[in-house]
């Protein structure tokens, strides 16, 4: 009962991590982790692929009365030729009162100048990190494969992934694949099932980024993020210049990730 316990609560934490933002409001943290969680997607600073494009995002959490809370959040996000990415970061708010919805942060990745600024809207003040390695890789779009893992705390978890084929989104091919976790081997009937998470993305080769991802789970309800409105022109090149207003500030160490 005790593994059984465990292994619950690590799939749990794999879904928080994945989506919850609120629930990291609801633990005291501060607004900029917040905001890094629950409305941000992993662009790298790819060159000679510039677009502008909204990310929506949509947490239906279920709650104890069966009745869905629906929160939601729209933001920009755009890169241009030279590889530098703009994105929005806004909080979510209840699906009936979007004007509770407040844009807290701009991140500017710019690998030309090697830096990665966080400009906070209630203080105008944007903080300059050295820019993570990270931000300049694409990823293949098949993080995971069948079999069992083990959580970072040790637990073992189960994994079936599925390539689901192909599928055009804003008019750019896409690979899909899904990935199931579980804490018990979900191909052994003999062992009962207890918890279960389970993400889907649509990847592109050709932007090097998910356009939609969807995360399901009993525990927490399903989040959804999905790239809207792409356009593939050359985006204004002030967009990537920091506000005349705002003062600027050294940070220490590698910038945060935007990605949740």
């Amino acid at each position: 009962m005790k593994q059984q316990t465990a292994a619950l609560m690590t799939l749990g934490m794999m879904v928080l991590l994945a989506c919850c933002g609120i629930a990291a409001e609801e633990r005291g943290r501060d607004p900029f982790e917040r905001q890094v969680e629950f409305t941000a997607i992993g662009v790298p600073t790819l060159k000679n692929a510039p677009f502008s494009a909204l990310v929506r995002s949509t947490w239906v959490r279920p709650t104890d009365d069966g009745d869905p809370h629906v929160l939601r959040s729209t933001a920009r996000i755009m890169r241009d030729s030279a590889g530098q990415v703009r994105q929005e970061h806004w909080t979510m708010a209840p699906d009936d009162d979007q004007a509770q919805s407040v844009l807290e942060y701009i991140s500017i990745m710019d690998p030309v100048n090697g830096t990665g600024t966080w400009c906070e809207l209630r203080t105008h003040v944007c903080t300059v990190y050295g820019l993570n390695a990270r931000f300049s890789s694409v990823p293949t779009g098949h993080m995971e494969k069948t079999g069992d893992s083990h959580a970072p705390n040790g637990d073992k978890i189960f994994n079936l992934h599925e390539d689901l084929g192909s599928a055009l989104l804003q008019g750019v091919t896409t690979v899909v694949f899904r990935d199931t976790k579980t804490d018990e081997d979900i191909d052994n009937q003999n062992r009962k099932h207890h918890g279960r998470a389970q993400f889907q993305y649509w990847y592109s080769g050709e932007l090097g980024f998910y356009l939609r991802r969807v995360v399901t789970s009993d525990e927490t309800g399903r989040l959804s993020v999905e790239v809207t409105g792409l356009k593939r022109d050359e985006p204004d090149a002030q967009n990537f210049a920091i506000p005349e207003d705002y003062a600027k500030r050294a940070g220490q160490g590698d910038s945060p990730s935007p990605e949740n």
